[in-house]
């Protein structure tokens, strides 16, 4: 699988976490809003999605594109389900290989980047170089339960939660660390996973749970040419509303998901193809 050089940064998540102890449940769902807040004026909401916790394995249902990611951490993978009845499953080991042929792949063009003698190709170089290894300047107020990790061109600011139970913490940062390798590997346009799971680590070793993050970008295109006016950032929310009681609707669909699973009428297809597949859609 050809890896795709990328320059493009996808939002971060938002929470809001309710005042049930996710201790004592057995499932957890996650609405969210993602919406961008760099024009003036109301945010413009960008997408939604709805995240089920359920019996070892997470739903991660897309609205707008009618599609289901499954986590199976027991299973060491992910099935994707699209509306079509398409239907492909993408192991850990392939992800991994996808994110290691093009960070080499990145690293070959940021060498080039570097002797180049103008300065777009030099903004450009160092914004991969960011992404593939992403440092920030971090300050943690633990009094006002408030993270910042800051650097050029890219910040957060995260609000946070202790929880009761730790080991809850640490389970959902890991669905969202391998959410966002998945997330680049099907959309090689976005941001690099180390940008988000750099910010993860952070929250782990602390054991908290992130309730409200923003991010700051300066976004620039394949030629190093800034998108935004200089000296302006793009701006990015996604709220999230938690609950540790499943509704009615959510029982019914994963039961509605499980039965397509199993349906006669899913064409399975090789993870390259779904690719491939989704593809000739944005060039439609």
């Amino acid at each position: 699988m050809r890896a795709t050089p990328w320059i493009m940064l996808l939002a971060a998540c938002l929470m809001m976490v309710s005042g049930a102890e996710p201790a004592r449940a057995q499932n957890m769902r996650v609405y969210t809003t993602v919406s961008d807040l760099s024009r003036e004026g109301a945010p413009r909401v960008m997408s939604h999605n709805l995240t089920l916790f359920h019996a070892g394995k997470v739903y991660d249902y897309m609205e707008e594109a009618g599609e289901v990611v499954i986590f199976e951490p027991i299973h060491h993978r992910f099935i994707v389900l699209g509306k079509n009845y398409t239907a492909t499953e993408v192991s850990f080991t392939q992800i991994n290989h996808s994110l290691d042929a093009t960070r080499a792949e990145s690293q070959q063009v940021i060498e080039k980047l570097s002797q180049q003698p103008d300065d777009k190709s030099r903004l450009l170089g160092q914004w991969m170089k960011f992404q593939l290894d992403p440092a920030f300047d971090c300050r943690h107020d633990p009094q006002a339960q408030r993270f910042e990790f800051q650097s050029d061109p890219l910040s957060y600011v995260v609000q946070t939660a202790r929880l009761d139970s730790p080991q809850f913490v640490q389970q959902y940062l890991d669905y969202i660390d391998w959410a966002a390798r998945l997330n680049f590997v099907i959309h090689p346009n976005g941001n690099f996973p180390d940008v988000r799971i750099k910010m993860n680590e952070a929250l782990r070793r602390e054991d908290l749970l992130p309730t409200q993050v923003d991010l700051q970008k300066r976004m620039i295109d394949l030629t190093g040419k800034e998108v935004s006016p200089a000296g302006k950032l793009l701006s990015y929310r996604a709220e999230h509303q938690f609950g540790w009681e499943f509704q009615q609707v959510d029982r019914r669909h994963i039961s509605h998901w499980e039965r397509q699973l199993h349906s006669n009428d899913v064409r399975w297809v090789t993870f390259e193809e779904y690719q491939q597949q989704l593809v000739s859609q944005r060039t439609r």
